[in-house]
Formats: C-alpha cells, structure tokens, sequence
C-alpha cells in the first residue's frame, strides 16, 4: 500500500514546522515545563549508548501506559537478562513518575523523538531497534512509517479503542488503513476492540484479545518511611481517597465530603487529581467548603484541623492507596452528560481498599463488569450516594466482603501479563533467528 497523500503532506509539513516545535520546547523548557538537561532527545540525540544485543523498544504516551509496563519488564529481565528494553515516553510527567518507580536494570528511559523525518532518522539509527512495541494505541505517522522502512517489525499490546476514537480516526480512513497495514500484531484488551480496529483497516487475523496489562500489575511501590510517618500523624482518623479524578469532578468530591462530614465530622478527604496542574483549582474548590486545606507539593503538613489534603504529586498513588481504606475513582462520574473513560481500578484492589466509582468507566467496560458481577467494587451515581458509601464503607465489616472478592478476582487476573510475555517472546526468538 503506497504512503496516502494527507500522509505525504503531514510528513513535509512536520518538516517545515521543526523550527516552531523547537521554540515550543525552548518556551517549555523556560517554564518548567520540559527537563532542560534532557530535551536534546526530543530531537533524537541520545543521552546514552546503544548497548550490544537484543534492543525492543517500547514506545508509551505517557504515566499510566508507562507505569502498566513495569512489571512485564521485569518479568522480561528475568527471562531474557541480556535483552535490552528502550522505554520511549512524550510527557515530563511520565520521566518523574518513571523516577518514583525504579526501573529494572534492563530498561532505558529516553524522550520520544518530535514528529520529524530527522529527529526520528537520527534516533533510529542510534538505537537500531530491533521491534516496536506501541503500548495502547499511540500511532504516530512519522515514527511508524520510518520504523517500517527499515523494516523493523511494530507490534501493539493493551490496545483498545472507544467508539469515538474509531469515528474520529475514520475520518482519515486511508491513512489509518496505511499506518495499521505497517503493525505485524495487535493484542486488544477485550472482544469489542478487535471490531473497532477492524473498522480502521486491520486484517482480523493479525488481531488476538490478551486482556487489560493494568489489571495484572505488581503492587505500587510503598513509601514506607513516609507512610509511617503520616499514620502516626493520622492516628485512627476516618479518611477516604478521591484518586485521579478531572477538574470539572472536583467540586463533586468537596460536596460529597461535606455531606459525609454531618456523619462523620472528623472525616479528612484526600483529593489526588489526575493532571498535578489542576491542583490550583481543586484547592479553590475545597476552599470553598472548608478553612483547613493543605498542599503537598507546597510541603504543607497534615494535621488535626486538615480537612482536605491536595495530594498534587506524582508518583505517589502506592502511599495513598495504602493510607486510605476506601477510594473513589475518578473520571467517573458523568458531568453535564459528557461521558467519562473510567480509571484502572486494579491499583486500588491490590492494596486492600475498596473501590468506588461512577458508571461512566468506557475505556476498562469490562473490568469494571467483571468487578461488579463479583461483588469487588461498588458503583454509585450521585454525589450523595458517594457521600454515604464514603460513610458505610469506614466500618470494617462493611468493607470485607468487597475486600474478598477483589483478592479472589485479583489472584486470577494475571493471564493477560502472560500474553504479553509470550507474544514478546516470540518477537525476541525470531530477532534472534533471524
């Protein structure tokens, strides 16, 4: 299939926009947005050699399709200890979050390449990958179009679609059909996602369902000193988590604490939101309930009077998913009938505490299911209904049956880490017969 020409003219304008990504980066950089010592390989300069051997390069968008990696390389490096992983990401975010979770020692960490037939010519013949491995569905024309030219296979895996993305992709079919004719394999995350990337041009018998990655992680890392610290701090204190929840959910999880406060009046919330730079927002919302709001990032210590604590750090959700008892997932709740995508809720369930969430959760559909037919989760579907699960759910009797089907569900939920593994295994035998 020849290169479409929107893809053609996408390629030579990328080119000439070079300069204008260049000062978009030196703006960033300047505000704090970019690593200064690190944006060079943005441009494909590398901060490191290409060690000899195997090199499978891993290519995720950002945080959470990163951290969903770790343990599969971890199982790779025990399985392959002179096999290579090079762990492409876009977002400064995903390089603090990478440094709060330590890397197996096979795995280099390096920014992905801007869209340019240069910056990405120079990383290519730096790394001399030998796969592609796109995590979940972040298909890039330039980085796709020249692996394949040098015919490097791409793979995907944890790959899933929504409705929405399919209509919006099939309004430039041909090129979707062209960059989905250059992936060898695509490993879905459920039945429904095999239509969908069939829609956008996939040959079916390229395409095998191998499960939600998220669901069979490793445990967040544990912050024991600090942890500690903060129990002493809390003592018996009721508390609850609002994890990973959008700006415009906010003001829902302030209303909810004030309601569950007439309950319970030492209750402390926990809000940590999704994107650490809407934290200025989710401090004003609480403010407008409550006097004793404190800050992490700011240093600002909790105490008896807090009343909600902004945990707008990155990196951390291991600490709070231990400290609390009780989380409400975010991304959840429908605001104003805009649907939500849901949040992993496996990171919960491994650290004992019981997940409560909205029923808009489109993107993990069938994990949430799967925890709703077994008891493991509770859904709600208004503010007051969180308010009083937050309420019931501090009773540790109340608690327990959820805690024992989600450690049954989670005890069996590890096939889809062996899917991956083997398909990668795959990939490392044939690289190296050929």
């Amino acid at each position: 299939m020849s290169v479409p020409l929107f893809l053609r003219f996408y390629t030579g304008l990328a080119a000439a926009a070079a300069p204008i990504m260049w000062l978009t980066l030196e703006i960033r950089k300047r505000k704090g947005m970019e690593n200064p010592a690190r944006v060079a390989e943005k441009w494909g300069y590398a901060n490191s050699a290409r060690p000899d051997g195997q090199l499978i390069w891993f290519h995720a968008a950002s945080v959470g399709e990163s951290l969903a990696l770790l343990t599969l390389f971890r199982r790779l490096h025990a399985r392959h200890p002179d096999l290579t992983i090079l762990l492409t990401t876009s977002t400064f975010s995903s390089e603090k979050a990478l440094q709060n979770n330590a890397l197996p020692p096979n795995v280099i960490h390096q920014y992905a390449p801007v869209e340019t037939p240069s910056a990405m010519a120079r990383f290519l013949s730096h790394w001399h990958p030998d796969a592609l491995i796109i995590a979940e569905v972040d298909m890039w024309p330039i980085m796709m179009n020249r692996t394949a030219a040098r015919n490097i296979p791409i793979h995907m895996i944890n790959a899933t679609l929504t409705q929405k993305s399919v209509e919006r992709r099939q309004r430039a079919a041909k090129s979707y059909a062209y960059l989905i004719s250059l992936v060898d394999k695509i490993l879905v995350q459920d039945l429904i996602s095999i239509e969908r990337f069939v829609k956008l041009g996939a040959a079916r018998s390229r395409i095998e369902v191998m499960g939600v990655l998220k669901s069979a992680s490793d445990p967040l890392p544990d912050q024991l000193d600090e942890r500690l610290t903060l129990e002493s701090l809390l003592a018996n204190r009721p508390r609850w988590l609002a994890a990973a929840t959008r700006e415009d959910e906010d003001h829902l999880m302030i209303d909810a604490h004030v309601q569950a406060r007439q309950s319970i009046p030492d209750l402390l919330l926990i809000l940590a939101p999704r994107q650490t730079t809407q934290a200025d927002t989710s401090e004003a919302e609480a403010r407008k309930q409550f006097e004793h709001v404190a800050r992490r990032s700011r240093g600002e210590l909790l105490d008896v009077n807090t009343q909600v604590y902004i945990a707008d750090t990155i990196g951390e959700m291991g600490l709070w998913y231990r400290l609390c008892k009780v989380a409400f997932l975010g991304h959840s709740l429908a605001i104003d009938d805009r649907p939500m995508l849901g949040k992993n809720p496996f990171e919960a369930l491994q650290l004992d505490c019981v997940v409560v969430h909205g029923p808009s959760v489109s993107h993990f559909q069938e994990s949430y299911s799967r925890l709703l037919e077994s008891g493991a989760a509770l859904q709600i579907d208004s503010v007051t209904a969180l308010a009083q699960a937050v309420v019931d759910l501090q009773t540790p009797s109340q608690r327990q049956p959820y805690l024992t089907a989600a450690h049954s569900l989670v005890d069996t939920n590890m096939q889809p880490l062996e899917n991956a593994i083997g398909a990668i295994d795959a990939i490392v035998a044939a690289q190296a017969d050929g």
